[in-house]
């Protein structure tokens, strides 16, 4: 089953900017910015950011600022600041380099056991298995016959990494990822799947009748606090380094009560300064700690 699907892969693997390296920093880099974010945003965003932090002592001394003005639109900001925190207890535990340990990195800020082992595999070659959405679907379909649920056992996570082939840990977890995102979708392709044959799921009834299930229509995004949130970070981006910035609800077209309650979050997660009463007028500037 693995040698089937590295040979899938080989043909249909995608060509990611992120996976154009082995620099242990910069997949790190890339990883964090990929939780949460369409994998062409992180592309893009990628190489200007290791240009502004080249580095994990660089990267540690940086300000909240710092990091979050060279985060720019990629979304939920505080992963730019466990980045700096993360590199900061680089410096002082593991002497300014990233560890190759999962434990070790998943005791890091920001690094979870997903994140860990797509360092440990893709930088350090070790044979672990890094289970995103896509991977848990693959994985879970093949060996039980439904996906691997959001929170993976102990048991479940050392079957996947039994798997993982040392000589080629990086392509078995990139593989993973690309076909769960290809192939063996929610309303997977099975008759195009290369290791079918392998698949608990494919082998039931049930697969071939997948159906669709509904999505409940959700709010538009310009009415979410992540839409109001982004609106005041952008602002504060724009403006002089240090400087104070009216929150103004005409030029932000966001109403006052919307703008007090994404500045107070967003003063609660240390992104910004402020000053002010939220449901008055509004000062902010971005954390300079």
């Amino acid at each position: 089953m693995v040698a089937a699907l590295l040979g899938w892969y080989t043909t249909h693997g995608r060509p990611l900017v992120i996976r154009a390296t082995r620099d242990p920093y910069a997949i790190w880099i890339g990883e964090v910015m990929s939780q949460q974010t369409q994998i062409g945003r992180v592309g893009e965003a990628l190489p200007g950011f290791l240009t502004r932090f080249p580095d994990v002592p660089t990267l540690a001394g940086a300000t909240t600022a710092d990091v979050v003005r060279a985060w720019g639109g990629l979304g939920y900001p505080r992963r730019a600041v466990a980045l700096r925190d993360a590199a900061r207890s680089m410096v002082e535990r593991h002497g300014s380099c990233v560890p190759r340990d999962v434990a070790e990195l998943e005791a890091l800020p920001g690094i979870g056991p997903y994140t860990a082992r797509a360092i440990a595999a893709t930088a350090y070659g070790m044979p672990v298995t890094a289970l995103d959405v896509n991977a848990r679907r693959v994985m879970g379909r093949v060996l039980d016959g439904e996906p691997i649920g959001s929170s993976s056992s102990r048991g479940q996570q050392h079957r996947v990494d039994s798997l993982a082939p040392p000589d080629r840990a990086a392509d078995w977890n990139h593989a993973l990822m690309d076909l769960g995102a290809a192939v063996c979708r929610p309303v997977p392709d099975c008759p195009a799947c290369p290791i079918r044959r392998w698949c608990a799921y494919a082998a039931a009834p049930r697969a071939a009748n997948a159906k669709r299930r509904m999505r409940r229509a959700s709010a538009p995004f310009h009415a979410t606090n992540r839409y109001a949130r982004g609106r005041v970070l952008a602002v504060l981006r724009d403006a002089p380094t240090g400087a104070w910035t009216v929150l103004d609800p005409g030029s932000l077209a966001i109403e006052p009560q919307r703008i007090g309650r994404a500045a107070t979050e967003l003063l609660a997660d240390g992104l910004i300064e402020l000053e002010g009463e939220p449901d008055g007028r509004l000062e902010a500037r971005l954390a300079t700690r």
